[in-house]
């Protein structure tokens, strides 16, 4: 662990690292089971190598922070999607707290039905992050799925477009459903984290294959095995 600490405060900055740990003080990182720093400096090293220029976030947390951050440093668009008014009231405050100013990434888009509100998503995006919607909401369980149509027939018509999609909770059988529907043709590695009971995938394309396994196999030498501990291609 004090390896991965080291590499990722050589890549992203002591001052952002020292950042991170005060942010996780926060109420709302104490609920779920969070991703461990190596996954943080493989998100952070597969943006500095495939500059995205536009991101699409589904689900607003932790990694918001980061992709905000690779944003605002490289003046591109972002749209971190969040439904929960209350937790995007709440996040809203940290992000502007942390930068300064209100970027306007974050947005808020309802539940309609069982998804987002397609018509206030942009489809124009190529790198794509997918951690939402989530069923509980203001301590009540809502009908939004990942696996909706309506979220299928969104993906299936822009995926191709993306350097880079992300999938998180790929241990539940809706994300897994979601992903067999969306008939994503690139290659992919899956970790697991949180025990081994959590996995997350990176799908990418053919052209950053050799790095993304390099760097993944790299961090993996250097982890903590019980937080992530698995890569698959």
């Amino acid at each position: 662990m004090k390896n991965i600490i080291l590499l990722f405060k050589k890549i992203l900055g002591k001052k952002i690292v020292n950042k991170l740990y005060i942010y996780k003080q926060f109420y709302f990182f104490k609920p779920w089971k969070t991703k461990p720093l190596e996954f943080w400096t493989l998100l952070n090293l597969i943006l500095l190598k495939t500059k995205p220029s536009s991101i699409l976030e589904l689900g607003s947390g932790k990694s918001t922070y980061f992709l905000y951050e690779y944003a605002s440093q490289n003046n591109i668009n972002l749209q971190s999607i969040e439904h929960n008014k209350s937790y995007f009231n709440y996040l809203s405050k940290i992000l502007n707290s942390f930068f300064g100013k209100n970027l306007n990434y974050l947005k808020f888009v309802p539940i309609i039905g069982d998804w987002y509100d397609i018509n206030k998503i942009n489809n124009k995006f190529d790198f794509l992050f997918i951690d939402g919607p989530n069923i509980i909401s203001k301590n009540k369980i809502q009908k939004s799925v990942r696996n909706s149509s309506k979220a299928i027939n969104f993906f299936r018509n822009i995926i191709n477009q993306c350097k880079i999609i992300i999938i998180d909770d790929t241990h539940r059988t809706g994300v897994m459903d979601l992903i067999d529907k969306m008939s994503i043709k690139d290659k992919f590695v899956e970790f697991y984290y949180s025990n081994s009971t959590n996995k997350i995938r990176v799908y990418y394309k053919n052209e950053y294959e050799e790095y993304i396994l390099k760097i993944s196999n790299e961090i993996k030498v250097l982890s903590d095995k019980t937080v992530f501990n698995k890569i698959t291609n």
